[in-house]
């Protein structure tokens, strides 16, 4: 079937520079950069065959002395692509990159260090054992009263019926002819948050969703990278 993992990594985490911090994916997390986290989460997953990650061209230097060593340890190839103003156009740029030939990818966010590699390969046999499968994404039910918001901002709105709900994660395993149909099919300027939105938007059918890890947190603010810091201290 042939599986690669992609990061997107062409951000500028403004959220986290906000916060008085560099770029999130080299700030420290128990001694080792966030993307070293993320990137070996992956990369220690069996399934996974290869890496390819689309930066800013001036953070691919920091970044490559990051991961070239992690993918040398696992003997997988590292190709890079060049970062977009969007996750989609770093997405589309990663999956350009992948070798012809492979089947599936794995799209991860490189800020969410916390993945447990089991994970990864339990959700890719899982979808193995289903031939007419386009993909799935990990996700967690909400477990917060959820209101939507007054149309002046102010004040609430109305509540929300939670148990239709789920909070979405990555990594996000699609079909890659799937995705790049995706891409392809939904209009450049159209919002999209996720690999499984544009899958969605184009019509081409359901994706599946499995239980994710709790712990598989994004580092979006400096507390966020604190709470990752004390999860792994415990």
């Amino acid at each position: 079937m042939g599986l690669w993992a992609i990061l997107p990594a062409g951000g500028n985490g403004e959220r986290f520079r906000q916060g008085g911090q560099a770029d999130k994916l080299l700030a420290t997390l128990q001694g080792r950069p966030v993307l070293a986290w993320s990137a070996e989460a992956v990369l220690a997953a069996e399934a996974v065959e290869g890496l390819a990650v689309a930066c800013r061209a001036e953070a691919r230097p920091g970044y490559e002395a990051v991961l070239r060593p992690l993918c040398e340890r696992y003997g997988k190839p590292l190709r890079f692509a060049p970062g977009g103003a969007t996750r989609r156009e770093s997405v589309a740029a990663a999956l350009a990159a992948v070798p012809e030939g492979v089947a599936w990818v794995a799209v991860h966010d490189a800020a969410r260090p916390l993945l447990p590699s089991a994970w990864l390969d339990g959700a890719f046999a899982w979808l193995a054992a289903r031939a007419d499968s386009m993909g799935a994404v990990p996700a967690l039910p909400i477990a917060d009263t959820v209101k939507r918001k007054a149309a002046d901002g102010d004040a609430l709105g109305g509540t929300v019926d939670r148990e239709a709900l789920l909070r979405v994660q990555t990594p996000q395993i699609l079909r890659r002819d799937i995705l790049a149909q995706a891409h392809r099919a939904v209009p450049a300027d159209t919002p999209v948050t996720d690999d499984a939105q544009l899958v969605e938007l184009a019509g081409l059918g359901a994706i599946a969703w499995l239980p994710g890890p709790a712990c598989n947190v994004k580092v979006t603010e400096p507390d966020d990278l604190r709470w990752a810091d004390a999860w792994l201290a415990r």
